[in-house]
């Protein structure tokens, strides 16, 4: 090893200090590692490494180099997301020269020990390091970041170095973005009415309101979906066959065809915050209902059986602390087709049977449609891959078109199904789904063989009700609620006189979130007032 310059021996120092007092797992991890890596000289006496064969950076100048590298980045009004280290040359330039909050994620903890050399003190004030994490673990760790002001900024030797793991986070993270984005339009025109939803909501809170966090991994085995494609005209006596042997969920959508034709779902689900399902379902029909918060309020106050709530994690609902506590989330999908499929998973079902899932008309019979997947156009768009960027224009003019089904035949689907379709088949589909009926092809979707699900036994449905009695132990109770919103109103209470912008910002929070980038706060009082009158009008409890 080089004699070290006597400048990065210093940025050491003041780097492990401050790990020491900011991340003293980091630093003991440091400080236990076996640093087997020799620090080099450049040419113009600044330091590389050579890991694996690979110079993670110039052996003639890193500084200039990595100045050139970032000249390339855009990264105002982002947090950065940093994949690997290198020698910390790039994130010195970019942090130095935007200013920008940062996560650092680096596979080798010998390497970012090295990087503390090079990486100025200053650095750390403002870039989050996750250093040696495991793929799983430091998913979890980044789910909660901001997606919608995200810039990655790659360190093309540390990828080089340990390309299958940044591959499998990258992907996890795109994953993450296409499902922002898929749901952004939704949240900014769905915004007000859910607000208003959950405040109401929450002043229904009766005996029948259950939480699901007692759901989570409680179940196993097969399951069965229904959605309200026309296709499932085709398997209507075998499902309700089926429906007697395995547990059946439904949206609500499909309830009253269900029902006509003799088969009773175990759960029915909606997500739907407007008022098109009000029409849909009987006043007397006592099947558990799984809702969430923002949910259409005809029906949570006049559901007659026992209803179970999940979280999208709307701000609203996160506010509601004790509350949301006992409900398991699942992110908005734009469909709550995905939805139903993401809580089976959650549930603990390991094989699922899709009926009705089509994506496809049949003569004048249509798939029922919802909305908020725009965005999905765009952030699937490249230069290469336009035709989502093509459509995105006549969405609201959706047309008829033509695709294939998955026997092989002609259909006829709309720009609006086969996005759902896309999002289904590229996000959610894996090997534990399997699809009962024809509909639109689907990727990667096998198709289930009838036999199969004769074979399965009846006590698969005697003990699903069996564990089901059980959960109606765990209430969300309206002591519980009451005791949430008065947080909320002191919360309000203690932002003092609304009209003030600081104040007006921290009440839009606690009802909406973070404000967009394309909202301005001089905007937001009109959104902010509803919202706190409705409050008001509900609880009685704030007098301005």
């Amino acid at each position: 090893m080089s004699i070290i310059p006597a400048r990065y021996s210093n940025n050491y120092s003041e780097n492990l200090k401050f790990l020491q007092g900011a991340y003293r797992d980091l630093y003991n991890r440091v400080r236990s590692s076996a640093v087997n890596l020799s620090l080099e000289s450049t040419k113009d006496g600044s330091l590389t490494l050579k890991v694996r064969g690979v110079y993670l950076e110039s052996k003639y100048s890193p500084e200039k180099n990595a100045l050139r590298y970032i000249n390339g980045q855009v990264t105002h009004g982002k947090t950065v997301l940093f994949f690997g280290s290198g020698l910390g040359y790039h994130i010195n330039a970019l942090i130095g020269r935007y200013n920008t909050p940062g996560v650092l994620i680096e596979k080798d903890l010998d390497v970012f020990n090295a990087a503390l050399h090079v990486i100025e003190p200053q650095i750390f004030r403002s870039v989050v390091p996750l250093i040696g994490i495991g793929e799983e673990d430091l998913i979890k760790k980044i789910s909660s970041l901001p997606f919608g002001k995200l810039s990655i900024v790659k360190h093309p030797q540390s990828i080089q170095v340990h390309r299958e793991y940044y591959r499998l986070i990258e992907e996890s993270i795109n994953r993450k973005l296409k499902e922002w984005a898929a749901s952004s339009v939704t949240e900014r025109a769905m915004q007000r009415l859910w607000v208003r939803n959950i405040l109401k909501n929450s002043g229904q809170f009766k005996i029948s309101f259950y939480g699901t966090h007692q759901f989570e991994k409680l179940f196993n085995g097969p399951v069965l979906l229904a959605a309200s494609g026309p296709f499932i005209e085709d398997i209507t006596g075998d499902l309700k066959m089926w429906s007697k042997k395995l547990p059946l969920f439904a949206l609500l959508p499909s309830v009253p065809y269900l029902l006509k034709n003799g088969i009773q779902p175990d759960f029915i689900i909606t997500t739907d915050a407007g008022f098109g399902n009000r029409y849909r379902f009987l006043r007397d029909l006592t099947v558990p209902l799984i809702s969430t918060y923002s949910a259409d309020t005809s029906i949570l106050e006049n559901w007659a059986g026992n209803i179970y709530l999940i979280s999208h994690g709307l701000p609203l609902e996160c506010n509601l602390g004790k509350a949301n506590k006992l409900n398991l989330y699942i992110p908005m999908q734009g469909t709550a087709s995905s939805v139903m499929i993401l809580l089976a998973r959650l549930m603990g079902f390991t094989e699922i049977y899709l009926a009705g899932f089509d994506f496809a008309f049949r003569g004048l019979k249509d798939h029922h449609q919802g909305a908020g997947f725009d965005n999905f156009y765009l952030a699937s768009s490249t230069r290469l891959k336009n035709w989502p960027t093509a459509v995105f224009s006549r969405l609201k003019r959706d047309r008829v078109i033509s695709t294939d089904a998955q026997s092989g035949r002609r259909l006829k689907s709309s720009h609006k199904l086969l996005l759902y379709k896309q999002w289904l088949e590229s996000e959610i589909i894996s090997d534990d789904i399997s699809r009962l009926n024809d509909g639109a092809f689907m990727d990667k979707l096998k198709t289930a063989s009838s036999n199969t699900l004769y074979s399965y036994d009846s006590k698969i449905k005697s003990e699903f009700l069996g564990k089901m009695r059980d959960t109606e132990k765990i209430r969300i109770t309206k002591e519980t609620v009451l005791d949430d919103i008065q947080k909320i109103n002191l919360s309000i209470e203690k932002s003092g006189d609304i009209a003030e912008k600081s104040a007006l910002y921290e009440v839009y929070r606690l009802f909406y979130g973070n404000l967009p980038d394309f909202v301005k706060i001089e905007d937001i009082g009109t959104d902010v007032a509803v919202a706190v009158r409705t409050f008001q009008k509900r609880y009685g409890c704030m007098e301005r």
